[in-house]
């Protein structure tokens, strides 16, 4: 190398440090979860975002390898791999939704995972959109769909059982009239009465016999 090319060469160093602290200083800036991995797949950089959502601190976050040990699935579906592979050739370009570790049991997101070549060396950019809170509220509207149905259900169920009662009850009153048998009658409303369903408590019988399961079931 000549002295007039090496002159040349040496400022392109700081340049790179400088370029890398924009990107930080920019990735900070960004609503959503991003971090910074080098060619080997390992953080170089999380965003401020990222360490909110992730609850895990930067310092927990930055030099360890995103795949193997942030999302292990992720290396065991070959993703790692396929990143390490690709990262230096055709490039990187990854969509999926995947449910990741956290501190207190997993969290749900859409990972974007994207390389680029970029101030001399190849990066990986991993885009994390949490949607733990999207994935809760979807659970609750099931949930509610299906205490909907049993109410429903419930509902039919104790209009059919009370048909019969009602004429019971009519034939009761007819022969309160015309047999002159009023406490006899009067036994037959109350039957009546106490054996009339409301939809309201078939619809607990219902939910209560749902959250125990089968008779007779292995937990």
């Amino acid at each position: 190398m000549t002295q007039s090319s090496a002159s040349i060469r040496a400022p392109v160093v700081p340049e790179i440090s400088d370029a890398l602290d924009w990107l930080r200083e920019l990735l900070d800036e960004l609503p959503v979860g991003v971090l910074l991995l080098d060619a080997r797949g390992f953080v170089r950089h999380v965003n401020a975002a990222e360490v909110l959502l992730s609850e895990r601190g930067a310092a927990d976050t930055v030099g360890r390898d995103f795949f193997r040990e942030l999302a292990p699935m992720l290396e065991g579906e070959g993703v790692g791999e396929h990143f390490r592979s690709h990262v230096a050739e055709q490039g990187v370009a990854l969509e999926m939704e995947v449910r990741l570790p956290a501190p207190r049991g997993h969290r749900f997101a859409r990972l974007v995972i994207r390389s680029r070549r970029w101030a001399g060396e190849f990066w990986g950019l991993v885009v994390v959109e949490d949607r733990t809170a999207l994935v809760a509220e979807r659970e609750r509207r099931r949930q509610a769909e299906r205490l909907a149905s049993v109410g429903e259900l419930a509902a039919g169920v104790a209009h059919e059982v009370n048909n019969p009662l009602a004429s019971i009850k009519s034939f009761a009153q007819l022969l309160a009239r015309e047999a002159g048998a009023p406490r006899s009658a009067r036994r037959w409303r109350s039957s009546s009465r106490r054996a009339r369903v409301s939809p309201a408590s078939w619809a607990t019988c219902s939910a209560s016999r749902g959250s125990r399961g089968p008779a007779g079931a292995s937990r």
